[in-house]
């Protein structure tokens, strides 16, 4: 019927139905070639539909980063903060901190950092004590006698925060009288609580034992800490396995 009808067409007329038949089949070729493309793509690619199950390690901090990282050793980067161990729930890596010192029977000024107490295979130590504590308070002071009656493995690190006056930021000075009474811990300067600013400055002494593996916040408290209880937190660290 087609060729009956281009027979009776007028030249001109038959150039146009030619033009409208080849449009047409154009249009079939697309979408058949579309068709094709579309039922060829990977699967879990995105479409253009938000459905993607493809999640590259690196892209945007989610789950499979996640994972990545726990896998290369450094989940705990994850934990880092102040948080104190609650019964079972482990506490946060406290913040790598560093701060001007003396370490312990030494005169030399030198800088301190938390993370020179990490003992992954506890070959030295097992556990850290750090008491943010002031000049004036007598009971910073027995705290530091109550660390070094210890038999324990212990490190012990003074953070003195405020000097000779309540309320007053220590300074170099303060430390250094600080020092000269408790020559055998680390002493460090810390004026004003500005590094270890987490807690009420006045509260003091603020004791934490870190657990010397992963400097875990393994324990904290406000106040004195007698010797008998601070073996007891070291006992403690050590009759579990690592947090992180």
């Amino acid at each position: 019927m087609l060729i009956a009808v281009l027979k009776r067409a007028k030249p001109a007329a038959m150039r146009s139905l030619l033009g409208v038949l080849s449009v047409g089949l154009g249009v079939l070729f697309l979408a058949g070639a579309c068709s094709s493309f579309s039922s060829s793509a990977p699967a879990g690619a995105d479409a253009g539909d938000g459905t993607s199950t493809i999640d590259p390690v690196g892209d945007d901090g989610g789950a499979t980063d996640a994972t990545a990282d726990a896998a290369d050793g450094d989940a705990a980067d994850t934990h880092v903060g102040w948080k104190a161990r609650q019964g079972t729930t482990p506490g946060d890596v406290v913040p790598s901190v560093s701060l001007q010192g003396y370490r312990a029977s030494s005169s030399t000024l030198t800088t301190i950092a938390i993370t020179d107490y990490l003992d992954k295979s506890s070959a030295t130590r097992d556990a850290v004590v750090v008491i943010l504590g002031a000049e004036w308070d007598l009971h910073t002071a027995n705290v530091v006698d109550a660390a070094q009656a210890s038999t324990k493995r212990i490190a012990t690190l003074v953070v003195l925060g405020q000097g000779a006056v309540m309320g007053q930021s220590a300074t170099s000075s303060d430390l250094s009288a600080w020092r000269a009474s408790h020559p055998g811990v680390d002493n460090a300067l810390d004026a004003g609580f500005a590094v270890f600013d987490a807690w009420d400055k006045n509260a003091v002494p603020y004791v934490m034992l870190l657990d010397a593996r992963t400097l875990e916040i393994a324990y904290a408290s406000v106040g004195e800490l007698k010797t008998a209880a601070l073996d007891a937190q070291v006992d403690a660290i050590t009759s579990r396995p690592p947090a992180y």
